[in-house]
């Protein structure tokens, strides 16, 4: 049974690539950014935690900004350097407090979060650089999965699998 303080990780994960984000990256980052992003969010979209964030509503607007290339303009560097860190700052406390056991639903987005990596992310990640961000949103989540491969669907479990066979893959290259 997973708690949700265990979903921390999700968050660090979307601290992470968030905080990767600025203006002029080569365009192919911002196009398979939005596939962790997609990972990392999906994991706590029914979570209360992301309700309780003081500005909940306009994160997947700004999420989906970010993959849109636009200048840094003063609101996206005022949302990039204070509202974004303090949202995320608020959804990690709300989660390091609530020892409540994941609903079906939760559950559901976690599996699908998982679901998300070799459908999405995996097969996209094909630069060094993409591969670098695939792999740190994953070593951050990694412990989890491996911890509740029996709360995640069968479709999860075999591609946390997927995930350990190309670790191991790639660290023999």
């Amino acid at each position: 049974m997973i708690k949700s303080h265990e979903l921390v990780p999700f968050v660090d994960s979307l601290q992470y690539l968030t905080d990767k984000y600025y203006y002029d990256e080569p365009r192919e980052l911002y196009d398979y950014r939005g596939r962790p992003l997609m990972f990392a969010s999906t994991s706590i979209w029914h979570h209360d935690a992301r309700k309780e964030a003081e500005y909940n509503t306009n994160l997947g607007e700004y999420l989906a900004l970010m993959l849109d290339d636009p200048p840094m303009t003063d609101w996206i560097a005022e949302w990039h350097d204070n509202v974004m860190p303090t949202m995320l700052d608020e959804m990690k406390h709300y989660l390091e407090h609530d020892d409540s056991i994941l609903t079906v639903e939760q559950l559901h987005d976690v599996s699908l979060s998982a679901e998300h990596l070799t459908k999405y992310c995996l097969p996209a990640a094909d630069t060094p650089e993409k591969q670098a961000e695939l792999w740190h949103v994953y070593e951050l989540t990694r412990e989890f999965f491996l911890n509740h491969m029996d709360d995640l669907r069968e479709t999860a479990r075999e591609s946390i699998k997927t995930m350990e066979q190309a670790r191991v893959e790639r660290a023999k290259n």
